[in-house]
């Protein structure tokens, strides 16, 4: 991790360290010390994930003729769907720092990057419950699986053009329906994600992708009951209405 490198050492491999690192920068007006650090804590939970991903690998070659550990898969899931949320945190706040560093394009590209772990969290934790249904719990239904999976199903290029930006705000889930297949908190961040994601479009001149950002927003913060968030969404929609 080259970025990290100029980071305090200590720090370097220990998420929690980074985030709070990023944080602190971002607040004292250092955005592009804030964007280096968010960089080096994707860059952790990136490897963090592949090394997690080549053990679970190699466990499954492991219990091939063995008993399965439907317990431990599902703990480890969940655990995959935790680095994920901090990986989609770390993404949505690195793009936080491209708005503010007028790196438009960069910010969104880290909003569908990070939208993009919030879906694998949430395939992780749906794949996690199937398998632990075999203990004796409930199956979701295919359809349910389907649904879950489609929160915020994203393709690759999206961040490319306003109206790439505009599909793929078609194919993220309704509001009213994302908090009952998601968490509380991943529905606040993927909110919050689609919110700067708005706000970067406006500078590109992304009209009709703004607009349609601004709406899902304000439609999630809806949902969530945070009245305040949606008048400011609005109040800015409102704004760039006026300029068209």
């Amino acid at each position: 991790m080259e970025v990290s490198l100029a980071l305090n050492p200590d720090s370097s491999s220990d998420p929690a360290a980074l985030k709070e690192l990023g944080a602190a920068r971002f607040k004292a007006g250092d955005l592009q010390g804030a964007a280096e650090a968010f960089t080096a804590l994707i860059e952790l939970i990136e490897l963090l994930l592949s090394q997690q991903q080549a053990a679970d690998e190699l466990e499954v070659e492991q219990q091939a003729h063995g008993s399965d550990e439907q317990e431990q898969a599902c703990a480890e899931a969940q655990q995959q769907q935790q680095m994920q949320m901090l990986l989609a945190g770390a993404l949505s706040n690195r793009a936080a720092c491209w708005l503010g560093l007028n790196k438009h394009e960069e910010c969104v590209a880290d909003c569908w990057a990070a939208l993009q772990a919030l879906a694998a969290g949430n395939r992780s934790v749906v794949a996690a419950v199937s398998s632990d249904a075999q203990l004796g719990g409930g199956a979701p239904t295919a359809g349910a699986y389907c649904s879950t999976e489609r929160i915020l199903s994203l393709g690759s290029g999206r961040s490319s053009s306003c109206s790439g930006v505009v599909l793929g705000l078609q194919h993220l889930q309704q509001p009213a329906q994302l908090l009952a297949l998601t968490s509380k908190a991943a529905a606040q961040s993927a909110a919050r994600t689609v919110a700067r994601l708005a706000a970067a479009c406006v500078c590109l001149k992304w009209l009709p992708a703004a607009e349609a950002a601004f709406d899902w927003a304000a439609a999630c913060w809806g949902v969530l009951g945070e009245e305040g968030r949606v008048a400011a969404i609005l109040a800015d929609k409102h704004k760039l209405q006026q300029q068209v």
